[in-house]
């Protein structure tokens, strides 16, 4: 019987095999190594994410300001009397910086003003104008820019503001469009 308990195969030897003790191998290198290249990936998933939506609200905010910078000029533009809107230094002359440096929610701005006269082509162009008045209306284009990480962004709006009754008069000015172009 003592030779029978003491060979490989003994009821000792099961009770081992199915015991939850003895099953237990314990974490491999090669386990460790799996789990820790599974949880870098997450881990560079979740830090781009986050880089791309600090990007994404860096960049929002910094539209944000250009938009309101850009608007803010334009209704000032059109608060002017017609024979007042211009530029130092441009023709038409006027009182509107031509460029300056404006700083918002610790965001340079660079802000643009270009105004010019401009013909209607309803009634005619140049020496065929029905009217002979070839300076119809006055062209205005404000151009914001910035600086990002992606380089130069700009917001321009471009309007155009005529005389109430399409003769050259020191009156408030008729705004008749304003487009907005982001680049």
């Amino acid at each position: 019987m003592n030779s029978r308990n003491s060979e490989v195969g003994s009821s000792n030897d099961y009770s081992r095999a199915t015991d939850p003790m003895h099953l237990k191998r314990g974490i491999t290198l090669i386990d460790t190594l799996v789990g820790s290249a599974l949880m870098l990936v997450v881990f560079v998933g979740v830090a781009a994410a986050f880089q791309l939506s600090v990007n994404v609200v860096t960049n929002n905010r910094a539209r944000a300001g250009a938009v309101v910078l850009a608007d803010e000029r334009m209704e000032y533009i059109r608060s002017l009397p017609y024979a007042s809107v211009g530029t130092t230094g441009g023709n038409p002359a006027g009182s509107i910086s031509q460029s300056e440096i404006v700083a918002l929610n610790s965001i340079s701005y660079t802000l643009r003003t270009l105004i010019v006269y401009a013909d209607d082509p309803k009634d005619g162009l140049g020496t065929a104008d029905s009217n002979g008045i070839t300076q119809d209306y006055k062209a205005v284009k404000v151009d914001v820019s910035w600086s990002s990480r992606n380089g130069i962004r700009h917001i321009i709006l471009v309007t155009r503001v005529s005389p109430p009754y399409g003769v050259e008069a020191n009156t408030a000015p008729f705004l008749s469009r304003i487009s907005a172009r982001a680049v």
